[in-house]
């Protein structure tokens, strides 16, 4: 399967763009690329001074069958008289001394130069793994800081699921470590061995290295084949982990919906049907790409064959000494661990470029627009003086969902805001936390346009409390100074006791240290909902939005923190979305709304006496209290 809006292009700007990401670590690099080249180059070698010492103990051998004070000249004429021409080839080759066995002292050097060179190779290969396991762990601390920043820098509107963003900021990232860490570092490996074992089969016979190259090229052609074929499995395989992620994000975020509405199965049966449609993609992903061992393999040692069967007629016919027929057999064996490590790690390139893939294009996401290069200041002020003038917003691709809105708040006033469910209320107040601009009219705050004031001023001085109460994995002290750590015990308390949190806090067995969090069951949720108004009332904010705060509260506590926000109203400007009324009757202005449009505005008594749409909300409201 494709990933939705995928098509199979190219990954190799994705692979450009990851080892350019990886130049603040460039001395790791060039560590690693130092330790790869000198750790092979120490291992090809070794085979050929190995190729030297096998040469002097079938030297030594063969000398002693030939009879003392000859000389080699002698050794091989009387072959030569005797028709054994390949004797006397193997002598000359070999540089036999008649009479004379093996010369222990050339043998002793060649073993201990051979044992050093092998030591090399391990240590520079100890320190390249030290080096690489930097590389990595820089690169990812970078990475997840990039991806980080970004998460915090999206627009609320940029449309990407939960668990595609948790994926992305896990699994992908796991991905391009293992690629970096692993994949990376096998490929520039083998091909460094690959090229030193080649020269140095030259060096030892350039026809057997002409037969050893052919392996190479059909090695790549088979993976370059292959791999083609499994990138988009392997794009399927990353698109469905994350349907696997969200799906788990929204089935345990929502447990206790999911198991009083009876949907355990239903949704057990949704993991299964993404749990299997993720194993289908990576098992043909993982299928497809694990053809590339047995096919390389099978090339590699086709190639050793040859060179085994060739060196082998060279020893006998003179043309190659048993030494060099040795070192040919070991580079063939040499070519094989590149080949089958490169293609082995096929699977995590091609997986981890994809993770790299997505990284990237949530990386390349545009941010909420940029502060203006000269921005105009907000006066330092206790409340604020909000206008909407004719706004009109609309999210990617919708129906605008305000349309030529116009509001007034004055400083300190309260502006309740109601209407039927989706006729824009929430939409409206985000416009003026600058969560969203608006596509036509404007906001201001103090008569500054907030498109030409800075975010951090703007929301300095504001302090929300949505629909649904959020809680972070901490104490209930720590939930309530959010917004502010350094409040002093009086504000605390303050805040506390206009929220109505005393109420509850104290019956708990750790009073304000309990750890709460979002899966804290001991909690109602009208209880979380009484701490997140503490929270925005400890902020002493300018400009105060109440999203449906109430909505979870029983009448008694509902009307204890009406009157605490009846208090805080002379303190800040606020803006309360209600779908009860009860909070209108104590608002100065009252804006009702329909279809995303204004409708009707003024107070509470004037609305009523006109008649129109808030008089039949407010019936209504007071039949359901009835």
């Amino acid at each position: 399967m494709k990933a939705p809006g995928r098509t199979d292009r190219s990954l190799l700007p994705t692979l450009w763009r990851l080892i350019r990401f990886l130049a603040p670590e460039r001395w790791q690099v060039a560590t690693v690329v130092l330790c790869v080249v000198g750790s092979t180059c120490a291992a090809a070698v070794g085979p050929r001074i190995l190729g030297a010492a096998t040469d002097v103990v079938f030297a030594g051998a063969l000398g002693r069958t030939l009879p003392l004070g000859q000389t080699l000249a002698q050794a091989a004429d009387a072959a030569r008289s005797r028709g054994d021409t390949r004797l006397a080839d193997i002598l000359v080759r070999a540089h036999v001394v008649p009479g004379v066995g093996m010369d222990i002292p050339t043998l002793d050097r060649l073993l201990a130069l051979a044992l050093a060179i092998y030591l090399m190779s391990a240590a520079l290969g100890w320190l390249r793994q030290q080096a690489v396991n930097h590389l990595v762990q820089r690169s990812i601390m970078r990475l997840r800081l990039k991806i980080g920043a970004k998460l915090h820098s999206l627009p609320l509107s940029q449309g990407r699921r939960v668990g595609d963003l948790l994926s992305i900021a896990t699994n992908d990232t796991d991905s391009v470590a293992t690629w970096i860490g692993q994949a990376a570092g096998v490929l520039f490996t083998a091909l460094t061995t690959i090229c030193t074992v080649e020269a140095m089969l030259f060096s030892v016979s350039p026809s057997l290295a002409l037969i050893g190259s052919v392996s190479v090229p059909a090695s790549a052609l088979l993976v370059s084949i292959i791999a083609k074929r499994s990138r988009r499995h392997f794009r399927g395989q990353w698109s469905a982990l994350s349907e696997v992620s969200a799906h788990v994000e929204e089935t345990v975020s929502a447990m206790d919906l999911v198991t009083a509405f009876g949907r355990a199965d239903a949704a057990l049966a949704d993991f299964d049907r993404h749990n299997n449609t993720w194993y289908r993609a990576a098992a043909r992903a993982q299928g497809v790409s694990g053809m590339v061992v047995p096919g390389t393999t099978l090339v590699v040692n086709l190639n050793f064959v040859l060179i085994a069967t060739l060196g082998g007629l060279g020893v006998a016919t003179g043309t190659l000494s048993l030494g060099d027929v040795q070192a040919c057999a070991q580079y063939a064996r040499q070519l094989l661990q590149p080949m089958l490590q490169a293609s082995s790690t096929t699977n995590l390139l091609q997986s981890g470029l994809v993770s790299a893939e997505r990284i990237f294009d949530l990386l390349d996401k545009s941010d909420e627009p940029p502060d203006p290069a000269e921005p105009t200041p907000l006066p330092p002020r206790n409340t604020r003086e909000l206008r909407i003038e004719r706004a009109t917003f609309s999210y990617p691709k919708n129906s605008p969902v305000v349309v030529d809105a116009t509001l007034y708040a004055p400083p300190g006033s309260m502006v309740a805001i109601v209407g039927a469910t989706g006729s824009g209320k929430t939409t409206l107040a985000s416009l003026a936390a600058r969560f969203h601009f608006p596509c036509t009219g404007r906001v201001l705050l103090d008569g500054v346009d907030i498109r030409t004031a800075r975010r951090v001023d703007v929301r300095r001085g504001l302090a929300i409390v949505p629909q649904e109460s959020w809680l972070l994995s901490a104490t209930i002290r720590e939930n309530i100074v959010f917004g502010r750590p350094h409040a002093n015990p009086r504000e605390f308390r303050a805040a506390v006791e206009a929220a109505q949190v005393d109420t509850f806090v104290h019956g708990l067995p750790d009073g304000y240290d309990t750890v709460v969090g979002e899966a804290a069951g001991r909690l109602s949720a009208g209880q979380r909902q009484l701490i997140a108004i503490a929270r925005a009332f400890i902020t002493e904010p300018a400009l105060l939005i109440l999203d449906e705060a109430t909505n979870a509260l029983d009448s008694g506590t509902e009307l204890a923190v009406v009157r605490a926000m009846a208090v805080l109203r002379w303190r800040c400007t606020s803006l309360v979305i209600a779908h009860r009324l009860s909070t209108a009757r104590i608002a100065d202005i009252v804006v009702v709304m329909s279809q995303g449009r204004i409708v009707e505005q003024g107070t509470h008594d004037d609305l009523l006496a006109r008649g129109g749409l808030y008089t039949k909300l407010y019936d209504a409201h007071k039949a359901v209290r009835a």
